[in-house]
């Protein structure tokens, strides 16, 4: 008896509830022409679709015409040459990039790939093949070994910086160079005072040693080949004597001439930098003083002007 009752359902309790649904749904259009309305008021822009970034459009490479000028830079041609196609959005078949490589050949190269072209051209041919053949015919002979008998050589005689320069570009002309040999070729063209310290600080691979070794460079001065002055001040203790800002050093001059032999050199800029951040003297180069307290700085000339003549000579020559 109870499950019939609770299956019969009251006609006016039915329509009630569908008036009551329609009721729900009026509303809920009323809210969201409410809401379109204040959107519209506000002006509030609509979610766009993401744009799509353009593609990178590297330079356009040079030609290659393969003369004696050419083929010493034939390695850098190249590299650009292969950064041009690893732009690409979609990595090319091997087809398109010989055909790539080989639109940019003239003169003299043009006419080996003219020669050349129906074995690179066939099926089965390999990017890796025509490069191979490409640089048998026009990288310079012995390269890889003229360029290793370089870096052997190299050492440094001027600045980090320019040592680290002319490392990486030999380094570029030996391919597949093992990452602790380029360690321990860089550590060996070092001066002394500089592997010294960069030995101390135990850089992980090339790229932290060098950065190391710039900042050491920059920052210190070391007598025993780091940043070595090319110039000695003339009152360095090579007599036994005493020099200014040291103990026992008040009898010297307050003056004293440079010895005509000796002739100074300017400063460079990391010198002067270095000075002036440990308060050093501009004029000696030694630390613990400024300029205007230099004892071996020689006074400033006084012009030199001629007395007026006696008067016995002025009266002789009247009579």
């Amino acid at each position: 008896m109870d499950a019939e009752q609770h299956s019969q359902v009251d006609p006016q309790q039915f329509a009630a509830m569908q008036q009551a649904l329609l009721a729900i749904q009026q509303q809920n259009q009323h809210l969201q022409a409410q809401v379109q309305q204040a959107m519209a008021a506000a002006q509030i822009p609509q979610p766009a679709a993401p744009l799509l970034a353009a593609p990178l459009k590297p330079p356009k490479p040079s030609s290659f015409s393969g003369n004696p000028r050419d083929k010493r830079n034939f390695e850098d041609w190249l590299f650009s040459l292969e950064n041009h196609i690893a732009a690409s959005p979609v990595p090319p078949p091997d087809a398109q990039r010989i055909g790539f490589v080989a639109s940019y050949l003239g003169d003299t190269a043009l006419k080996w790939w003219r020669l050349h072209a129906p074995t690179h051209t066939a099926p089965g041919a390999t990017y890796h093949a025509f490069v191979t053949a490409l640089r048998a015919a026009f990288a310079p002979h012995n390269a890889l070994q003229k360029a290793r008998d370089r870096l052997d050589a190299l050492k440094q005689t001027t600045s980090v910086t320019a040592y680290n320069s002319r490392f990486r570009d030999l380094l570029l002309e030996i391919p597949n160079m093992q990452p602790e040999e380029q360690l321990h070729r860089y550590l060996t063209g070092l001066k002394p005072g500089v592997k010294k310290q960069l030995l101390i600080n135990k850089p992980a691979d090339l790229d932290a040693a060098m950065a190391v070794a710039d900042r050491i460079d920059e920052t210190t001065v070391d007598p025993q080949g780091m940043h070595q002055p090319r110039h000695r001040p003339w009152f360095s203790n090579n007599h036994g004597g005493p020099v200014p800002m040291e103990i026992g050093a008040m009898h010297v001059p307050r003056h004293r001439p440079a010895p005509p032999s000796r002739q100074r050199t300017r400063l460079t800029e990391q010198e002067r930098q270095y000075l002036m951040r440990n308060n050093g003297c501009l004029y000696c180069r030694k630390l613990g003083h400024t300029l205007r307290q230099c004892r071996a700085r020689p006074p400033p000339r006084e012009p030199q002007n001629r007395p007026p003549p006696p008067p016995g000579n002025a009266r002789g020559r009247s009579t």
